[in-house]
This record gives C-alpha cells, sequence and structure tokens, in this order.
C-alpha cells in the first residue's frame, strides 16, 4: 500500500490531502496520479495542490512529481 500526500510547492509537510491506494506498480500509481491533478485542483480551490509525494509503508519518499516549477522566493 502507498500513501499520496497532494502538497503544494514549498509546504510539503503540510498535505492538502492524503489518500492510500492499493495499486501495485509505482509507475501506474504515479501515471494515475498524474492525470488527477487537474481533479484534485478542483476539489481544493482554495488550497490547489501543485504536486504529490508517494510514501511506502514504512514512510519512506519513493517518488515525488510537480506539474509547475517550484516559484522563486
Amino acid at each position: 500500500m502507498y500513501a499520496i500526500k497532494w502538497v503544494v510547492h514549498r509546504y510539503e509537510a503540510q498535505p492538502v490531502a492524503v489518500e492510500n491506494s492499493d495499486v501495485a506498480e509505482l509507475d501506474a500509481l504515479v501515471l494515475s496520479c498524474q492525470w488527477r491533478l487537474s481533479e484534485m485542483r478542483d476539489k481544493y480551490p482554495l488550497n490547489q495542490p501543485d504536486g504529490f509525494l508517494i510514501f511506502d509503508e514504512a514512510g519512506n519518499e519513493l517518488r515525488r512529481w510537480f506539474g509547475s516549477e517550484r516559484p522563486h522566493l
């Protein structure tokens, strides 16, 4: 099982939403999350996620993906 944390750039420690997935193939899960980014942005219009982080059951970060570049300060 994987945990998916939908996040905003620079606020990765404060996820907009957290979901669990039992998709076995990590690459398939990443593709699924990429497709769902616009849906998640619509679902959370006041705090739209820029991307997601995927963790394994032990809490190790396996992947991170952002649909936009990290904003400059």
